[in-house]
C-alpha cells in the first residue's frame, strides 16, 4: 500500500497537535522524511505507523469517517508487517520501537 499526498499532508497538519507522542522529536522527523538521503535510512514501519496513527486521528464521521478508519486499519497492518519484517532481518534500530510504539493497536 502507498500512502497518497494527501495523507503526508495530513502528518504535517497534525504536528501542532497534542496526539504525538513526546519521544518523537518531530523536527527531525520531518526534517528526515523530506530529505531523500535521510527518508531512505527511515524504517518504512515507522512512517505507517505515524501514517496510521494520523488517519485514525481524522476519522471521526465529522472529517474522514469510515473511509478513513478502513485506510487507518490498512496503514497499521501494513506497519505492523513492516516491523515484523525489519525484526526476522535482524534491521533493528530506535525507530523500529517507535514503530512499534506509534502503531495504533
Amino acid at each position: 500500500i502507498s500512502a497518497g499526498t494527501d495523507d503526508v499532508l495530513l502528518l504535517y497538519r497534525l504536528t501542532s497537535s497534542s496526539y504525538w507522542l513526546s519521544f518523537i522529536h518531530l523536527p527531525t522527523f520531518f526534517r528526515d522524511l523530506q530529505d531523500p538521503a535521510q527518508r531512505v535510512r527511515m524504517q518504512p514501519a515507522l512512517i505507517m505507523a505515524a501514517l496510521a496513527m494520523a488517519t485514525l486521528m481524522k476519522s471521526s464521521e465529522i472529517e474522514l469517517g469510515s473511509e478513513g478508519r478502513n485506510r487507518a486499519v490498512l496503514y497499521r497492518d501494513t506497519a505492523q508487517t513492516l516491523l515484523e519484517n525489519a525484526c526476522n532481518q535482524h534491521l533493528v534500530d530506535y525507530t523500529l520501537a517507535e514503530a512499534a510504539l506509534v502503531r495504533p493497536h
